[in-house]
């Protein structure tokens, strides 16, 4: 409010850069000037000498834009942004691509100018690269996801080479990689290795894991009948059925007088239906079968060791059996019972090992002419009366058990290991026919 006005001239301020001002007025009024020349200008209101002031003009960093370094600008350039003056006075923007020389983007595509067919991105550093090319033998892309046919990778793609690979799964509880050798504690295993499941697992030392057995190891089948089992190469346990080599009539072994013979019934088979000799007729049994020859001139005396054994007496042919008689554990065959005979043996309560025996005794002593005999005793010796004429002499005892024998033909004392007793000397001619029976007496 009041009377006022600017002074600013030359003449009030000879050091202006300026010369500007307007004569009083009353308010409200305004005043405007243009400073075109740099410097200070001082002014004052000549109604009111207290009212003056300063004011510093200052020029443009780039007067040919009317502009100072660093002000906002335009330089019409569609692809920068943020357009201001540099230090030279131009204006200059920023550009909007990541890669200004090539006025693109990172992951843009680009050419390589190979022949290859393929796909190009600009990369972090500018740079055109490769990131695909199509593999004909694939008949796929690099990159695709692939099966690299290893159970110890996952995330399997098609390289850049045009080859399938994948990455080795890694297993963090056994800090390392699928197909790494580790330790599984077990003693039955070697080469243990870690699988894509990230399990330690080793290979059995056993050919056989579930027996913990190698092929041709022992092993029990679980079948009484069967012996030497052994591992098999299908894991499974077989034994040997070793079947008696006179398990059947036809197979009989021969007995002799004075014979023993060790034997067995262990897996042996039924031949025939059981015998009801003992007031028992067992079940299925396992029999074994000898033969005899009876020439009537001893009577045969069969003994066996087999527990609750029984002994079968049948004639005929092998291969149709017929039935005698019977006993148990041992039986007599009287001499008039000639010709051959088959001796059937088993155990009504199973099977086993045991011995079987032969006892010829005498029926009677041959009434010869002394000019006849071929033996003669001599206090405790035999004497040999026509050796041209004997094989052999045999001593029996009167069980007819051969006690003992010579075959040199000469003449031989009674053994000291026999008792004393009456016993009969037998002298066989080279056929084996009894030619002499003789009683004798051992003091």
């Amino acid at each position: 409010a009041g009377f006022h006005n600017v002074n600013g001239t030359i003449a009030s301020y000879p050091g202006n850069s300026s010369n500007f001002g307007n004569g009083p007025a009353s308010a409200p009024w305004t005043y405007s000037f243009t400073f075109n020349n740099t410097g200070t200008n001082n002014y004052l209101c000549d109604v009111h000498p207290m009212m003056q002031g300063i004011i510093t003009v200052i020029g443009f960093d780039c007067p040919d834009l009317q502009l100072n370094i660093g002000d906002e600008c335009d330089d019409n350039n569609p692809d920068t942004e943020n357009d201001v003056v540099n230090p030279d006075c131009d204006c200059t923007g920023t550009s909007t691509f990541d890669c200004p020389d090539l006025n693109a983007n990172i992951g843009d595509y680009c050419q390589t100018g190979i022949s290859i067919e393929h796909i190009a991105e600009i990369d972090e550093n500018c740079e055109c690269e490769i990131t695909a090319i199509y593999c004909e033998t694939l008949g796929v892309w690099s990159g695709e996801v692939c099966d690299d046919a290893n159970p110890n990778t996952e995330n399997d793609y098609v390289t850049m080479n045009c080859e399938c690979e994948g990455t080795l799964i890694y297993c963090p509880e056994l800090d390392g990689y699928a197909g790494e050798t580790c330790d599984d504690n077990d003693d039955t295993t070697e080469n243990d290795t870690i699988t894509p499941e990230c399990n330690c697992i080793g290979t059995s030392i056993f050919d056989c894991m579930e027996l913990q057995l190698n092929f041709g190891d022992p092993c029990d089948d679980d079948n009484p009948d069967t012996e030497n089992d052994v591992i098999q190469e299908d894991c499974s346990c077989f034994g040997e059925n070793n079947i008696p080599e006179n398990d059947e009539p036809c197979d009989a072994i021969s007995l002799n007088c004075g014979q023993t013979l060790n034997s067995t019934s262990n897996f042996a088979t039924q031949s025939l239906d059981p015998i009801n000799c003992i007031g028992v007729t067992p079940g299925p049994v396992s029999d074994v079968w000898y033969g005899i020859t009876m020439d009537g001139n001893f009577n045969y005396l069969i003994e066996t060791t087999l527990p609750d054994a029984v002994i079968g007496i049948y004639s005929g042919d092998c291969s149709t059996p017929i039935y005698e008689f019977c006993d148990s554990q041992s039986i007599n065959i009287p001499a008039e019972n000639t010709g051959d005979f088959l001796i059937r043996i088993y155990d009504v309560d199973g099977s086993d090992d045991f011995s079987i025996s032969l006892s010829c005794q005498t029926v009677g002593i041959k009434n010869l002419h002394k000019e006849e005999q071929v033996i003669q005793q001599f206090g405790e010796n035999i004497l040999i009366l026509y050796p041209e004429k004997i094989r052999a002499v045999i001593i029996y005892d009167l069980l007819g058990k051969h006690v003992q024998e010579n075959s040199d033909i000469q003449e031989f004392s009674l053994g000291v290991s026999l008792n004393t007793g009456i016993y009969v000397a037998v002298a066989y001619n080279h056929t084996g026919a009894v030619i002499q029976s003789l009683k004798i007496f051992k003091r």
